[in-house]
């Protein structure tokens, strides 16, 4: 799969977690600066880790919370 497929899929995931909103503000928040980065976690982050097969949404999204909450980051919940 190449990159562009990887994105649109993690665009998608992303727009579905967190709603078209959150994820155009997200996605403007560093203009032009911060576009390469959004593509990798577009593409990497949501397009290929969070759409791998084994773990439905919902028991990755409480390994991530526990992650979270074991590395000492209260603010992120």
């Amino acid at each position: 799969m190449d990159t562009r497929e990887l994105y649109e899929r993690g665009l998608a995931l992303r727009r579905k977690i967190f709603g078209d909103k959150a994820v155009d503000a997200r996605m403007q928040s560093m203009g032009e600066f911060g576009a390469p980065l959004q593509h990798i976690i577009n593409a990497y982050v949501y397009g290929d880790v969070w759409s791998r097969d084994g773990l439905d949404q919902r028991s990755r999204s409480l390994a991530m919370l526990g992650i979270t909450a074991a590395i000492n980051r209260p603010a992120e919940f």
